[in-house]
């Protein structure tokens, strides 16, 4: 297989997780970043690429601040979607767990709305069609 070279440039402590990483399985960060870009592709590429109907969880975590922040405003735009919510505090963490269905395309722009809220999020595709 051919390889292409390119720099990325990432956060210390990314790098620094990256380098224990790398040791811990004593390999190097090529193989570890390449095996990171490749899980997220197959788990995005083919979800994202083309607009389908799907059933997923959609994980959301952030830290609690002490202040409850809320994204009741941003579910309440994409209600069609949302079959359920749960939200707990977990170790200074909010967590919240959707279950979605409907458009891959409303899926993908609350999974963005998400993001862009300051959120992580993992979506994770339970069936399509």
């Amino acid at each position: 297989m051919i390889k292409k070279r390119f720099g990325i440039a990432v956060s210390s402590e990314v790098a620094d997780e990256l380098d224990m990483i790398t040791e811990k399985f004593n390999t190097d960060r090529s193989k570890v970043v390449e095996y990171a870009l490749r899980s997220f592709l197959m788990e995005y590429k083919h979800h994202y690429s083309k607009c389908h109907k799907c059933v997923g969880i959609l994980v959301i975590s952030r830290k609690s601040l002490g202040v409850e922040i809320s994204n009741n405003d941003i579910y309440s735009e994409f209600k069609e979607v949302i079959l359920s919510y749960s939200h707990h505090h977990v170790e200074n963490r909010c967590i919240e767990v959707l279950v979605l269905s409907g458009s891959s395309e409303i899926i993908a722009d609350l999974h963005n709305r998400l993001l862009r809220a300051g959120c992580e999020c993992r979506y994770i595709p339970l069936h399509s069609e």
